[in-house]
């Protein structure tokens, strides 16, 4: 890609942007006590390239989300082992806390507006948002999109008074077009793709208990998530799915652990980490109690069928 290109594909930031090495613009953004209190917030904001070819695979962080506006080519994003592919026009939500890898796999370079950004309330949107099943969201109305992304620059840039409250307002804009291309998935019955399903604070639940089950969690959290007393909430999780919250959270983790026994020769105490149980032995002895064998065993009958069918090819 030339320099010219580039240049051209920046221009509507030619009055605030930073030149940084590369083919990379940022900026940093620190909130303040209010900003981490109520609303969302910037933490950094750039304009980037991915040329052909191009891979990024980092590890979790801590916190964090990031939002990626395909402005042009197309980029393969990789979740929970699926991937999925954003366009242009197309937005990719991605939590850094289950960690990031994309691909070009095209022959073009791709140009991304980017927002690095976070919140007391985003776990639960992007629950919500069910971006943790497919973080691509097209059908946007990208005008508006990149209006709200050029006003985020300036303010990003120059800190203007009150600029923390305009940025959230700014976010809430995109994040509410996000909601808008997929208020067809909002009805439960449609999610479980059943009659009755399942009632709306218990759906929340069940999102967010996925969302964040590779994460230290208390009940206090789910609480806060689906907005609703902890003690009656689950006297109504109990009732409509067949057990608990933390039943149901540790059904889960030991789900999410059986691909990783056998994809991978991680030690059985990273697997366990990996999944949100820090303790080896009890999640060992969780793992027995649902799938009637221990975790190395499983692991080794897993192998073995792996084994016979090459030997029978």
């Amino acid at each position: 890609m030339s320099r010219k290109r580039l240049t051209s594909d920046l221009m509507p930031f030619r009055d605030v942007r930073r030149k940084i090495p590369g083919r990379l613009l940022e900026y940093d953004s620190y909130p303040g006590n209010l900003a981490l209190e109520i609303w969302n917030y910037v933490l950094v904001i750039g304009i980037s390239t991915s040329p052909p070819g191009h891979e990024l695979d980092e590890p979790t962080s801590p916190n964090g989300y990031l939002l990626h506006y395909i402005r042009r080519g197309q980029l393969r994003h990789f979740v929970g082992g699926k991937a999925f592919n954003a366009s242009r026009g197309n937005i990719a939500l991605l939590d850094l806390g289950m960690g990031r890898r994309q691909r070009n796999d095209t022959s073009q370079t791709v140009y991304l507006w980017w927002i690095y950004f976070d919140g007391k309330s985003m776990p639960r949107v992007f629950s919500e948002l069910r971006a943790d099943r497919n973080p691509v969201f097209a059908g946007l109305n990208t005008g508006r999109i990149e209006s709200c992304f050029r006003m985020l620059w300036k303010l990003i840039t120059r800190k203007p008074v009150a600029y923390e409250a305009e940025s959230h307002a700014m976010l809430g804009t995109i994040l509410a077009e996000m909601f808008a291309s997929r208020a067809h998935l909002m009805n439960p019955s449609n999610l479980l793709g059943r009659g009755k399903g399942l009632s709306a604070s218990v759906r929340k639940g069940i999102d967010f208990l996925k969302q964040v089950h590779s994460k230290n969690i208390g009940l206090k959290h789910l609480e806060a998530a689906v907005g609703q007393n902890i003690c009656h909430f689950s006297r109504k999780f109990r009732r409509e799915v067949g057990m608990s919250p933390i039943q149901f959270l540790n059904r889960y983790r030991i789900e999410q652990a059986k691909p990783l026994l056998e994809s991978s020769d991680k030690p059985i105490g990273e697997v366990a980490s990996m999944v949100g149980i820090p303790d080896q032995n009890y999640f060992a002895r969780l793992f027995g109690k649902l799938n009637g064998c221990s975790p190395q065993v499983f692991r080794k009958k897993r192998n073995d069928r792996k084994l016979d069918r090459r030997h029978r090819r």
